[in-house]
Parts: structure tokens; sequence; C-alpha cells
């Protein structure tokens, strides 16, 4: 299911926000660009598109909408341990 875009007014974000760059974001998630393209195109990441073409993260979305649509394993199992 495709994410809806969202449209945000840039007069609308506080001074001084912070946005990062698709690279930025990417390097502080610590995956590829081509990863975070396609958690991007499956709506488990939030984004905002500036003119229809330039992407920025705010950082604190992201991560929210990350807790939303990602499951974290946290297997205490240690038979079979890999």
């Amino acid at each position: 299911m495709k994410r809806r875009p969202q449209v945000l007014h840039l007069d609308a974000l506080p001074q001084g926000v912070l946005l990062f760059t698709k690279a930025q974001m990417a390097a502080a998630m610590q995956v590829s660009l081509r990863c975070l393209t396609g958690m991007m195109n499956r709506g488990e990441i939030s984004y905002l598109k500036i003119n229809g073409r330039i992407v920025r993260f705010r950082p604190e979305d992201a991560l929210r909408r990350l807790n939303e649509t990602t499951l974290v394993c946290n297997d205490t199992n240690e038979e079979g341990g890999a």
C-alpha cells in the first residue's frame, strides 16, 4: 500500500528545523540510498517533497514513521543461535 503524499507548506515549518538530504538520511540510518528509496516507495519512512523533486527528511518524523511501520525482532531464543 503506497503512502499518500502529504502537502506541507514550508512556511508551516518552525524556524531552524533540521532537514536531511537523502544521502544524509541514508548515512544516519547506515543504509544504502537504494534501501532508503525502497523504504520511501513502501511508505515505511516519512519524507517531504519540495517542488515535486527535492526530497528532504525531518529526522523526528522519519523515525516516528519507522517505529509505526517496522517490525523489530528481539529474539531471545539462544537455541540454534546464529
